[in-house]
């Protein structure tokens, strides 16, 4: 991939890992680590600078709760599959007389489905406490929504702030440079009255 396009896209969206970025470009880890440190990328200083971080770790947020939510949910929906299969095991097992090859069959498929459950009930043992926190609290996820809807409109603002009255430092200030600090206090007056 052309070196310009990583580029352009770490400074797009400083905010996305390395490992998104390779993901998301169809490329190697190495291949954007060599651009960042050849063309001596500061993510940190791009990622202070970037207006929607903050957007970027609401959306962030709410992915990892549904999908933690979702995960956990398939789990049980496959462990109870398996507690079904493993009922079928039993009484095949206890009421159909098999030949050998065959019982050796059923034992390993068995034996299979038995690690599968095992594995499943194991990671739902894990993501429990953060799935209980989630479901006491489901109203998060719409929180997390409201925040990142109201991270829009200070994004719009912040991107359409055209003006700014300075309070003390007018010298700083082309628009105000020859007029004393009296002159500027009265014209400020004057245009609140007027609209006041």
């Amino acid at each position: 991939m052309e070196k310009h396009k990583i580029i352009n896209f770490i400074r797009d969206h400083p905010h996305r890992e390395i490992q998104e970025t390779a993901t998301h470009l169809g490329v190697s880890l190495v291949e954007v680590a060599e651009v960042i440190e050849g063309e001596e990328i500061d993510l940190n200083t791009l990622r202070r600078k970037d207006k929607q971080i903050g957007m970027y770790f609401a959306k962030q947020l709410h992915s990892l709760f549904s999908k933690i939510a979702a995960y956990y949910e398939d789990n049980q929906t496959d462990i109870e599959l398996c507690n079904d299969k493993k009922n079928d095991f039993n009484h095949a097992i206890e009421l159909v007389d098999y030949e050998n090859e065959r019982k050796i069959d059923i034992f390993n498929n068995m034996k299979d489905m038995l690690n599968k459950r095992r594995s499943l009930k194991n990671q739902n043992k894990i993501l429990k406490p953060l799935y209980k926190v989630i479901k006491e609290n489901e109203d998060i996820l719409a929180d997390i929504q409201r925040a990142y809807n109201k991270q829009e409109g200070v994004l719009d603002y912040v991107d359409n702030r055209a003006e700014y009255n300075p309070r003390v430092k007018y010298e700083l200030f082309p628009e105000y440079e020859g007029k004393c600090q009296k002159e500027v206090l009265k014209q400020r007056l004057e245009g609140n009255n007027a609209t006041g």
